[in-house]
């Protein structure tokens, strides 16, 4: 869940700055998933893990990762608003 969580933020982040930037961003994703996968399979191979609690991590990661992005949106959308009231006043 860790895993999937963190490296799922940061290549969000990654891919987020890249892609403002106008520089090609597509490998961000790539590379991103496929350390999320390669940890979470290191994981049942070493016998931590049974296959199903590694699901429920990404599924709960992945989950995490999605509302920190709708509330980084958020903030963003409302500092901008804010910012934009101000100045017309």
């Amino acid at each position: 869940m860790i895993s999937a969580s963190f490296y799922g933020m940061l290549g969000y982040l990654l891919w987020l700055n890249l892609r403002e930037r106008s520089k090609p961003s597509w490998y961000i994703i790539v590379v991103t998933l496929l350390l999320i996968l390669a940890i979470g399979m290191s994981r049942i191979y070493l016998g931590v893990h049974f296959p199903s609690d590694v699901v429920a991590g990404f599924a709960a990661g992945g989950a995490w990762v999605a509302a920190c992005i709708i509330a980084l949106h958020a903030i963003r959308y409302y500092k901008g608003n804010k910012n934009t009231s101000l100045s017309g006043e």
